[in-house]
């Protein structure tokens, strides 16, 4: 159980290392992918809570921003943590350059 007052970015690391037998290194490499789209997430729920409280311009910035920064670290913390590579599995060529 994570401990009173420990972080987020804590808990994630103990939860790497001992219940996903990650080295110490791999366990850091997947907080950090984990954590370093927090501000991307923050802004879309923002979004998500109050819509009309953005405009079309603003809404198309928060949908690139993390359309574009998340998806890449969540391939690759999948990757590392339960050895799962993306795949195409809606056929839009999602993993293509």
């Amino acid at each position: 159980m994570p401990r009173e007052g420990q972080s987020g970015r804590d808990v994630l690391l103990d939860v790497c290392q001992k219940v996903g037998d990650l080295n110490e290194n791999d366990a850091q490499d997947v907080v950090f992918h984990m954590m370093d789209w927090r501000g991307d997430m923050e802004r879309w729920n923002r979004f998500l809570e109050n819509p009309q409280g953005f405009s079309y311009q603003e809404i198309q910035g928060i949908l690139v921003n993390f359309l574009i920064h998340a998806p890449n670290h969540m391939a690759a913390a999948a990757k590392l943590y339960v050895d799962y590579p993306v795949r195409d599995i809606f056929g839009v060529g999602a993993v293509q350059a």
